[in-house]
């Protein structure tokens, strides 16, 4: 007897990779952002300073960042990973059912 064989263990772990890179980035971007808000804040004061802090928080946080726009790729990629991990899933159970639907005739 034939068998369908299905795993979408490889998906789960690309995906699984992904979202743990994504929550090390983002982690790591906060870190970076209050650390110089902290170590700017401390030592300088007045017009600039806030001028700097407020392009630095559009630089770490602003939708024409490098980071942020990395971030909703990643959050794009674990979404079509997720859906096409469903799909497949649902195409190797449509393809058994109709599988054992066939008649043998003795074979």
């Amino acid at each position: 007897m034939a068998y369908i064989e299905l795993s979408t263990q490889k998906i789960s772990e690309v995906k699984r990779s992904v979202e743990v890179y994504r929550d090390k980035h983002r982690g790591l971007m906060n870190t970076t952002y209050f650390s110089m808000i902290d170590t700017t804040s401390n030592a300088w004061q007045g017009e600039d300073a806030t001028a700097f802090r407020k392009d630095w928080e559009e630089t770490v946080y602003g939708n024409d960042s490098t980071s942020v726009r990395m971030l909703v790729a990643m959050e794009n990629y674990i979404e079509f990973l997720r859906v096409s991990q469903s799909k497949y899933e649902q195409f190797a159970n449509t393809a058994v059912s109709r599988a054992r639907s066939i008649p043998s005739w003795g074979i």
